[in-house]
């Protein structure tokens, strides 16, 4: 697996948005795909962070995406007790992700943010299993848990909609903030500069141009003049 070693100054692009890189991490591969997940989840084997500043709308996005992981992790805990207790700890991960990835105002991490959005979808899917399932036992056997899981259990479906539904958002604009800002330039290295050329041609209305150091008419060093008797094809001299 090839390495992919990404150092760029943390220092924020003199434009409306810029791109911050730290750390080192090996590049994702199909066989390993347990690399990829390293890359995802913060402080996985060094992996890298790539940080998007963020632009006005992303900043609106982001103050309102957290205030939907707020609301998702408080209803999520009473689903770990009621629901299935694996997912929803799971999907509480994905809100500390969902957080992690927007903690900084001044860089986001966008790789961070589909995490999220692929267990919240994933558990808003098991705990309407769950919930559709208790509704129709509920009346047989009535017990606590199933109460909370036809209570809350829909609130928490809710809000993990409306929460993938803005961080998908969000995480099209840092997309767009990354296309913009040239995401080929960013991994392959900063543009290099053009090397000088030399110019062999004369420039367009400079006549005073000699590529050979010399001055027009000059003759070259060792030059030696023909002293011989030149002769036309004609026969005349």
């Amino acid at each position: 697996t090839r390495s992919l070693i990404i150092s760029l100054n943390l220092q924020r692009a003199s434009g409306p948005s810029g791109l911050l890189f730290r750390h080192s991490c090996p590049a994702p591969s199909l066989h390993r795909p347990e690399a990829l997940a390293m890359c995802l989840f913060p402080m996985g084997g060094g992996a890298p962070q790539l940080l998007i500043s963020p632009s006005p709308k992303a900043l609106e996005l982001a103050s309102r995406f957290k205030i939907i992981l707020l609301i998702h992790a408080l209803l999520l805990i009473p689903m770990v007790v009621a629901g299935n207790a694996i997912y929803n700890i799971i999907n509480l991960v994905g809100v500390g992700l969902g957080y992690w990835a927007i903690r900084n105002p001044d860089g986001y991490d966008v790789q961070k943010i589909p995490c999220y959005a692929i267990l919240s979808a994933f558990n808003c899917y098991l705990n309407l299993s769950d919930i559709i399932r208790a509704s129709l036992f509920i009346s047989k056997s009535p017990n606590w848990y199933m109460t909370t899981l036809v209570v809350v259990g829909p609130f928490a479906v809710i809000i993990g909609v409306v929460g993938v539904i803005v961080s998908n958002a969000l995480y099209n604009e840092l997309r767009e903030l990354l296309n913009r800002d040239g995401l080929g330039s960013v991994f392959g290295g900063p543009p290099q500069a053009p090397a000088p050329q030399q110019q062999s041609f004369p420039p367009p209305g400079d006549a005073s141009y000699h590529p050979s150091g010399r001055p027009s008419g000059a003759a070259p060093s060792g030059f030696k003049a023909f002293s011989g008797q030149g002769h036309k094809l004609n026969g005349k001299k």
